[in-house]
């Protein structure tokens, strides 16, 4: 069983490598990683991320999603990534009749762009004999007949909804290296017999080139669609990883509660692969509070090993272990009668326990470890789109360092824990910049748009890309400040304004 984790780098050169036994990978100056279009990052030849790029040193094994929830019948269903041959998700986006009839070829495939082809395209695309590159051309904005929303956001100039790159219109990104798939866990190749929860997976993977740490990130935000017609309750999401570190058979893990992280780190001071420059690995959650954090064992363990049915990948997602025990504070965090949610928090657990409690010190010995860290459960309303943005970061040089360990995260986390990851429109704002007011908004109140150009016309989408509000201005009603209702239900919307200059975007809040 395997899954989520990975990392990558980038700096102001790098090289995308889709050799032929392996189309799914990606190379860059710091390090490799392959991403499937089912959401799993896969172990080729023999990890999913591997560092430095080009070393086959391994960092990450499989890793990936989970996932349960509560159905109308009352039954819970799961769903989960185990490796490159079982895994409850298959390619492609999720219609709303939830029927299965997509075209294979087209779908099974990860996107890549960059930043740098967007620009080129959007100077030359109207100079003499300039043909549109196959990356933006074909970069999947619109989805099959009878799919709802848009699967990508796009610089849609005359605001028609229509993907048109031949008139300059092109990706929105947030990254100067992109990565995207999108999956679900509807029937085709599920390991488990029923039908899945239905919920479609859009994933989009960013590596930003500055500040440095960015070299060593891999951002993440994933938007999870319920493509059902009622609630899934208790809905609980959980990101996974097997660890390596090198040979992998010395790791530890440390949880970091205030940060929302989890880190794994290799007690050795020397290790075959890298030396006694062994790096460590961290999970971050930017923009949702951690419910705690778990660690498994690369076995069968009737209690920590790899859960092999739906209650006990629940257990594990409530905070217990395979066989229903809850975690508890103090020693392998197995058979302690203090419950808790953190597992090895050091000093820093959130119900104040009173003394240190770190891998370390707790008896266990030093292996192989896979981590999980596990988000609140949530109502998941039918029709409804949650949002998860998380962040993998590899730590180089820092064997067991826990201190310096966290002085990584938190650095990430000052600059990314707000769940924005760059100035996602910085290609397609130029020099533009608009204001909005109150910003967030409740229901049935107005905001205010205001612009350093005249208003042409104003878009807002939802986060699966359907437009929920237009108004276009005419030449005599164009001004650069304006009111508005939209009368939106609770969530995040995307404002899509264009200008006499322009076209820009910007987030707005409902609550």
């Amino acid at each position: 069983m395997k899954h989520w984790g990975i990392l990558i780098c980038c700096v102001f050169t790098f090289v995308l490598s889709f050799a032929q036994n392996n189309p799914f990978q990606i190379k860059s100056p710091k390090m490799d990683f392959n991403l499937s279009p089912n959401g799993l990052y896969i172990a080729q030849p023999s990890a999913s991320v591997f560092f430095p790029t080009s070393s086959l040193n391994p960092i990450i094994s499989n890793s990936g999603i989970w996932y349960s929830g509560r159905m109308p019948d009352n039954k819970v269903r799961a769903s989960i990534n185990l490796d490159n041959s079982l895994s409850d998700f298959t390619f492609g986006p999720l219609s709303m009749s939830q029927s299965e009839n997509l075209d294979s070829v087209k779908w099974f495939k990860t996107w890549v762009i960059t930043k740098s082809e967007i620009q080129t395209h959007l100077n030359k695309y109207k100079e003499p004999g300039y043909s549109v590159p196959d990356n933006i051309k074909n970069w999947p904005v619109n989805p099959p007949p009878n799919y709802d929303g848009i699967l990508t956001p796009f610089a849609d100039w005359n605001g028609n909804g229509l993907y048109e790159p031949e008139l300059g219109e092109a990706p929105v990104v947030e990254g100067d290296l992109n990565v995207f798939a999108v999956y679900n866990d509807y029937r085709s190749n599920r390991i488990r017999l029923d039908s899945g929860l239905g919920v479609e997976i859009k994933h989009f993977a960013y590596i930003i080139f500055n500040p440095e740490i960015n070299q060593f990130l891999i951002l993440n935000r994933v938007l999870l669609t319920n493509r059902n017609n009622f609630d899934i309750h208790s809905f609980k999401l959980g990101l996974y990883a097997e660890l390596l570190l090198g040979e992998g058979t010395s790791n530890f893990i440390k949880s970091f509660p205030k940060q929302n992280a989890i880190t794994g780190y290799n007690m050795n001071v020397s290790d075959s692969f890298y030396g006694n420059h062994i790096p460590a690995v961290a999970f971050i959650s930017l923009n949702r509070d951690l419910a705690g954090t778990m660690y498994l064992s690369h076995d069968n363990n009737p209690i920590t090993g790899y859960p092999e049915s739906v209650e006990q990948i629940n257990n594990y997602l409530s905070g217990k272990w395979k066989n229903g025990k809850s975690l508890t504070y103090g020693g392998n965090g197995i058979d302690g009668s203090t419950l808790t949610r953190f597992v090895y928090p050091g000093g820093g657990d959130p119900d104040n326990h009173q003394f240190e409690w770190v891998e370390e010190n707790s008896g266990s010995t030093p292996g192989k470890r896979s981590a999980l860290i596990v988000f609140d459960s949530i109502l998941f309303k039918q029709n409804s789109t949650e949002e998860f943005r998380f962040a993998y970061q590899i730590i180089p040089d820092v064997n067991n360092d826990t201190t310096l360990i966290k002085e990584h995260i938190i650095q990430t986390q000052t600059l990314y824990g707000n769940g924005e990851l760059t100035n996602i429109f910085d290609i397609h704002n130029a020099k533009q910049r608009i204001q909005i007011y109150p910003n967030p908004i409740s229901f049935n109140s107005e905001v205010f748009v205001q612009s350093e150009y005249s208003i042409l016309s104003l878009l807002i989408r939802d986060l699966t890309g359907r437009i929920v509000f237009s108004s276009h201005y005419n030449d005599q009603s164009r001004k650069k400040l304006i009111g508005i209702n939209p009368k939106l239900k609770k969530g995040i919307y995307l404002i899509q304004l264009t200008t006499s200059y322009g076209l820009t975007h910007a987030k707005l809040l409902v609550n």
